[in-house]
């Protein structure tokens, strides 16, 4: 993994982590899909603990993707500089992943 976020990466390695991190976070929700109807409540206070910065991380992908002004975040923008590198996903794609994916 790069140690610089400005650092030059292969398009090849670029791949590999972006598939990495996918693969990831498909095995953590089939993980959390499977425990959670044994409800153990001690697994919240551990999922709080650990996926706090990808709680984050998704709230505000979410909160840019709602933006209606059509224009991509701003460095300025303290709320969004971090995650500007990110494309918002067509309308469409939204729609359908949340009726395929409803709580």
């Amino acid at each position: 993994m790069c140690q610089n976020s400005n650092e030059l990466i292969s398009i090849d390695l670029f791949e590999q982590e972006m598939c990495r991190f996918k693969q990831v976070l498909l095995e953590l929700s089939d993980i959390l899909e499977y425990n959670a109807p044994l409800t153990d409540l001690r697994t919240l206070p551990v999922l709080r603990r650990h996926l706090a910065a990808v709680s984050d991380l998704h709230a505000r992908l979410l909160e840019e993707e709602k933006i209606v002004t059509g224009r991509p975040p701003r460095t300025w923008d303290t709320q969004f500089g971090d995650i500007m590198f990110f494309r918002t996903r067509p309308p469409k794609r939204i729609h359908e992943f949340s009726q395929k994916n409803a709580l």
